[in-house]
């Protein structure tokens, strides 16, 4: 009979578990990480492993989880669109919340994420299902959702006088998130690395500042009524 362990024991060995799936995937492409890998790295035999986790996509998606700080994005955007600020500030502080907690996440555990959707790409149940499974994924559905809504909100009041439809400028500053989350996780985990991140500039405050003010001129806003003068990751 296999004895019962503790529930601290429990989350040490799925951490340990987590510790050696981490440098599987971190020392080869996911595409060609299998279960056996992480296995004889941790040590541990195959039925012992299914002990703590289901399979290998249970494994990556509790990974980047770890990686990945919790964070109530929904409460996060809530706290933001109830300050009395004009519409342009509350816009930046979106923007820097964005940048905050959703691109520095994306970054430090992109290389998985980044990995995991390609190769999950013709099989659209499994990628949904790690979709909805993990933080990061969670957490930009939600801040698109609401920030989104609210910026659709304020074109409607007439607020906002955008330059081109809603459907374009929305797809406009989804491109351009989903873009600079691709470049800065390139340039941070693969072998293009210094150079790319060189020859592209990617600062992130800048990125983020440029799509900020690229957005406020769309929608004929003005950009003098910036609370901070600029946006930085710093909380």
């Amino acid at each position: 009979m296999i004895p019962k362990l503790s529930e601290d024991d429990y989350k040490k060995k799925r951490d340990e578990i987590l510790d050696a799936a981490y440098q599987v995937v971190m020392e080869k492409p996911i595409y060609s990480v299998s279960l056996r890998d992480i296995i004889q790295k941790s040590g541990l035999s195959q039925g012992g492993i299914y002990r703590y986790y289901s399979g290998l996509d249970d494994i990556l998606i509790a990974l980047i989880n770890r990686e990945c700080p919790a964070c109530d994005m929904e409460q996060e955007v809530n706290a933001i669109l109830s300050l009395e600020l004009v519409p342009e500030q509350t816009l930046e502080q979106l923007f820097r919340l964005w940048q905050n907690e959703v691109l520095k996440n994306y970054v430090g555990a992109g290389k998985i994420y980044f990995e995991v959707t390609n190769m999950y790409a013709n099989d659209l149940e499994r990628l949904e299902h790690f979709r909805s499974e993990n933080r990061l994924g969670a957490q930009e559905t939600i801040f698109q959702e609401k920030c989104f809504g609210w910026l659709a909100e304020k074109i409607q009041a007439g607020y906002f006088q955008p330059k081109t439809s809603i459907e374009d400028l929305l797809l406009f500053m989804g491109t351009a998130f989903d873009g600079m989350i691709r470049d800065l996780i390139l340039a941070r985990h693969y072998k293009i690395g210094e150079s790319y991140e060189n020859a592209m500039q990617l600062d992130p405050d800048k990125l983020v500042t440029t799509l900020y003010l690229s957005t406020v001129l769309l929608l004929s806003g003005d950009v003098s009524k910036r609370k901070n003068g600029g946006l930085s990751n710093e909380k």
